[in-house]
């Protein structure tokens, strides 16, 4: 037979980690009353708000960015802002 010959294809198994510790306990998940509780708000906010806002919770480093460049150019609004972006960082539409 392949592969019985002193353990020839034969794969070593690793031991299984041990379970957590008590130190390592995970902690309770929320209720239903207190997920409610966290999420109700967020349905006091117009749909294209809470939009604009999940969508830059993806690009946390170019909101400071932003604030930082409005903070520099308060004046500078709209569309002029939107142009001054580009220009500054080398791209055109």
């Amino acid at each position: 037979m392949l592969g019985s010959a002193a353990g020839i294809g034969r794969a070593e198994i690793p031991t299984p980690a041990p379970a957590q510790t008590e130190t390592q306990t995970q902690p309770a998940p929320f209720k239903p009353e207190e997920i409610e509780a966290l999420v109700a708000p967020v349905a006091l906010y117009p749909d294209s708000a809470l939009a604009q806002v999940l969508m830059a919770s993806t690009y946390p480093l170019e909101i400071v960015h932003a604030a930082r460049r409005v903070k520099v150019n308060p004046k500078v609004k709209g569309g002029a802002a939107a142009r001054a972006v580009e220009i500054s960082s080398g791209t055109s539409a």
